[in-house]
């Protein structure tokens, strides 16, 4: 009997069910097509409104879900895209090189440009094709001309060595020719550079058998900005001084140092004030054969001193037998915007302007370089000079001095209001061109019958394009044959 009212009590509340649920979806249908009272608009204003923010949770938490998922489909397609950055044209800026020796404490670092005199060239073009990168490489360096095409570029996992900054993947060439030697390996770092790496190691670190060399070559698209001002790539660091003492103690690789507007006196430096890491830069007589400078800047390279307002920094000394500044075995120096000269009374003066020795890949750009020095420019046993839109005038002996030297190219610049001697000497120099130059108003004086205005010695030679000489006086223009191309010539050769 009790299962039987069960059974008639649990239909019952059925069949309400049923009769509710009807009714609920017919006073939807009408409420769809009927305006709601005014007293119940309310609650369901309420009622859609919890609706509505159910639906945007809802929607949000899609959202989160679907930007969770695009966020590690853009993880991956990064980590494509990434190793998918090789592709383009490369071409390389500059090699990097770092070797250990032995027990010695001193490793040897380098940094060549490709710009650089007998520095190495290199472009690799890399596609990808069919899935696979393909490669076509050229190489050309000292007793070295390597040349791959369409050879293979293959991917592997890890860092091309332990220190690099790309941990995940590098690149390899599928060399068909050889596999001798040390292996390059090519990867891409976050600076967009790409870099082919050389390493070799010998021997236990710290033992005499020991060896360790890491070559860096880094590459930049050929199209990226930073190839369209390719010196400032030999610069890693840039620093603005206002005292002689901090340019000096700013003597590093691959370094700019701007000077402010001022006066920076070589008569006034002192040793004591120059830190020990820049002190061997720095060198007084005792500490050189040819000791008669009181100071000479020595061993460095890719190093810039440049005017922060041209022509607003004046480098001089107070010194008459001392250059203003010489250098030995200065490479990749450039000086810009300086104004060089000696504070010292006219004639009283035995030492040149600027001084270079054993040095390469010098130039002087929009300088003005000033007497009372004996010459405007000392070049010994060095080559590779560009001295562009400068001024040499009012020396006591000279415009230029150039001995053992080659390479020599001297652009729109000029020369003027010096006197006494020959006003270019050149021993043993070869491929030194002027071209665009203007002297003026030199004079040799006419006692000197021995003196030219331009003096060789045997197998030298100086080439003279579009330049213009203009009231300078003199006996005899050369002691052997020049070369004139499209010259204008207005001297007054009567010295009397």
């Amino acid at each position: 009997m009790k299962k039987r009212n069960s059974f008639i009590m649990r239909t019952g509340c059925t069949l309400l069910m049923l009769i509710l649920t009807a009714s609920l979806i017919t006073s939807c249908k009408k409420a769809e097509n009927d305006p709601l009272p005014e007293n119940n608009q309310g609650t369901e204003n309420a009622a859609a409104k919890e609706e509505s923010t159910a639906a945007s949770e809802n929607s949000a938490a899609e959202g989160t879900v679907s930007e969770a998922a695009g966020k590690d489909n853009a993880t991956d397609e990064k980590k494509t895209g990434g190793i998918d950055d090789i592709v383009g044209d490369w071409e390389l800026a500059y090699t990097k090189g770092h070797s250990e020796y032995g027990t010695d404490d001193e490793p040897y670092d380098y940094v060549n440009m490709a710009d650089d005199p007998y520095a190495a060239t290199s472009e690799l073009i890399i596609s990808k094709k069919d899935g696979k990168f393909i490669a076509d490489y050229n190489f050309n360096g000292y007793e070295t001309d390597i040349r791959y095409l369409g050879v293979e570029f293959i991917k592997k996992d890890g860092p091309a060595y332990p220190e690099c900054e790309n941990k995940d993947w590098y690149f390899e060439f599928a060399d068909p020719f050889s596999k001798e030697g040390t292996v390059k390996k090519y990867t891409l770092l976050d600076s967009g550079e790409l870099v082919g790496i050389s390493l070799h190691s010998e021997g236990e670190k710290g033992k005499e058998d020991y060896y360790y060399s890491l070559d860096t070559e880094v590459y930049l698209r050929k199209d990226s900005p930073e190839m369209k001002n390719r010196e400032e790539l030999r610069y890693f660091e840039t620093v603005t001084v206002s005292s002689l003492d901090d340019l000096i103690n700013n003597i590093d690789p691959n370094k700019k140092v701007i000077l402010k507007k001022g006066t920076y006196d070589f008569t006034k430096l002192d040793k004591r004030r120059i830190d020990s890491d820049h002190i061997k830069h720095l060198l007084s007589q005792d500490e050189i054969e040819d000791g008669y400078r009181t100071y000479t800047l020595s061993d460095f390279s890719n190093f810039c001193i440049e005017a922060e307002e041209p022509g607003e920094v004046l480098i001089c000394t107070e010194e008459a037998y001392d250059p203003v500044m010489f250098f030995r075995y200065a490479n990749n120096l450039t000086l810009r915007g300086l104004v060089c000269g000696h504070e010292v009374e006219p004639g009283y003066c035995s030492g040149s302007v600027l001084g270079f020795s054993g040095s390469s890949g010098i130039k002087i750009d929009n300088c003005k370089l000033y007497g009372c020095g004996t010459y405007g420019l000392e070049i010994h046993d060095s080559e590779h000079f560009d001295v562009k839109d400068s001024e040499i005038y009012e020396c006591t002996y000279g415009l230029l001095d150039i001995y053992s030297s080659s390479s020599l190219n001297f652009e729109n610049c000029t020369f003027r209001d010096s006197k006494e001697l020959s006003m270019i000497c050149v021993d043993s120099g070869y491929e030194i061109v002027f071209d665009g130059c203007t002297f003026k108003n030199n004079r040799i004086n006419p006692e000197y019958t021995s003196c030219h205005f331009v003096d060789l010695s045997e197998y030298s030679e100086v080439t003279f394009n579009s330049c213009c000489f203009d009231n300078n006086q003199y006996n005899l223009f050369s002691n052997r044959k020049v070369t004139t191309t499209n010259c204008t010539i207005n001297d007054n050769q009567d010295s009397n």
